[in-house]
């Protein structure tokens, strides 16, 4: 994400490709793409639209789309992890760090009907046992979707 510039925002129709200069899982350097759908009037549409109107303003220009306030040049991994600690606990979620958003979306998506492979190729992940990680022991989170729940233990 630090890297991100504006250059690297390219819209086709209801699609937004995001491409990643270098990432951690590009083992080769040649940048990845990542494609998350793109609607107009969603609040992907909205928020990123207000932050480009923002970042035109000559006191936050710059080609990153999260960068420095002080020089405009892209944010550092450490900068990135500090900010998202404090977004997350303003929001009420305390100790957390950028990977609870990692895993919050791969329960949301296997909660949502994506089967483990599905989830695997959205979040990048290489193996079964890095994205096991970040799917948490629930029904939802393994393709269930129980209504009611009763002890197999009599009392």
């Amino acid at each position: 994400a630090a890297e991100i510039k504006w250059t690297d925002l390219k819209r086709e129709g209801d699609v937004l490709e995001i491409r990643v200069r270098h990432a951690k899982n590009d083992q080769l350097a040649q940048g990845r793409s990542t494609f998350v759908e793109y609607k107009d009037g969603t609040d992907l549409d909205i928020l990123l639209s207000r932050w480009r109107v923002r970042c035109s303003e000559p006191a936050f220009k710059s080609d990153y789309i999260f960068f420095n306030l002080n020089n405009r040049e892209k944010l550092s991994p450490s900068a990135i992890s500090k900010v998202t600690k404090e977004t997350l606990k303003n929001a009420g979620v305390e100790g957390a760090t950028h990977h609870a958003l990692r895993r919050g979306a791969a329960n949301a998506l296997r909660a949502s009907g994506l089967s483990f492979e599905e989830v695997k190729a959205k979040g990048r992940w290489r193996s079964d046992a890095s994205v096991a990680r970040y799917l948490t022991d629930a029904p939802s989170a393994q393709g269930l979707h129980a209504t009611t729940s009763t002890s197999l233990v009599k009392s």
